[in-house]
């Protein structure tokens, strides 16, 4: 069986599984959460006007480090799958000199990479998720202040409108517990409300872009599996002779500085 020639993408599935439950249960973690909350001796941090802050802002930074997570390993799984095409769609140096100086947006390059498959990308579903993802990392990545609160309302009118046939309604009002003296449900504000995406930072929100990440980084790799010309391929010779990874020291996986090194 043969296998493809080109390293690993990026996977962030087990970091992203965390942050998701960070997401939805916050009040699992009161011990961290409570290390932000400043006391006297004798007052349980819970009792700190502040703490209902601290648990928002942790379950929002949780969402929106799993989009910024997302949008790399959908970039990471597209550049392994280019490369393992290569050969199909053989690139001159003018090209590759091209790509390196000039910046051309991302899903320019997820639509060459579909016609190099046989595939429509612009106008599908699929598409329109991508975009979706990546306008999202962008609003958190290259987030522009403003001191309007009008423009905050309408950007997040923007992105809920883009949202809403993805979730349910219920999804985009969706508050997590939080252990406060506030009662269920109650609105608590944060210093990131300021910023309209971070509103949007729920769990119902990063588990579909982490689902939809799954999905659209599978059908990429799909495409490359059955497409039918030239291919970076090694034979299964090659990876017997590599030893499995229970059997590789420690030191040989962490490399720092292309040096090897064990951590005490």
């Amino acid at each position: 069986m043969p296998f493809i020639d080109i390293r690993a993408p990026i996977s962030f599935r087990y970091i992203n599984t965390m942050l998701l439950d960070v997401a939805e249960h916050p009040e699992n973690y009161s011990e961290l959460a409570y290390r932000h909350v400043r006391v006297a001796p004798g007052i349980h941090p819970s009792h700190h006007p502040m703490a209902p802050a601290v648990f928002v802002e942790m379950a929002r930074q949780a969402c929106a480090t799993i989009i910024v997570n997302c949008a790399a390993e959908l970039w990471s799984v597209l550049g392994a799958c280019l490369l393992a095409l290569e050969p199909s769609n053989q690139m001159t140096e003018d090209v590759r000199s091209f790509l390196k100086k000039e910046r051309i947006g991302n899903l320019r390059f997820f639509e060459h990479y579909f016609k190099v498959c046989g595939e429509k990308f612009l106008g599908t579903q699929l598409n329109d998720d991508v975009n979706l993802i990546y306008d999202l990392r962008d609003a958190i990545v290259h987030d522009q202040p403003d001191r309007g609160n009008a423009a905050i309302d309408e950007q997040m009118d923007i992105l809920i409108a883009r949202l809403r046939p993805r979730l349910k309604e219920s999804d985009l009002r969706w508050l997590p517990k939080i252990p406060t003296l506030y009662p269920t449900g109650h609105p608590v504000t944060s210093s990131s409300s300021q910023i309209a995406v971070m509103n949007l930072m729920r769990y119902p929100v990063a588990k579909w872009v982490v689902e939809a990440t799954d999905r659209i980084g599978s059908h990429i790799d799909h495409m490359m599996s059955k497409h039918t010309g030239g291919k970076h391929l090694t034979d299964d010779l090659f990876i017997q002779c590599v030893s499995s990874s229970l059997d590789v020291p420690l030191s040989q996986h962490l490399r720092i500085g292309g040096i090897s090194q064990q951590i005490e």
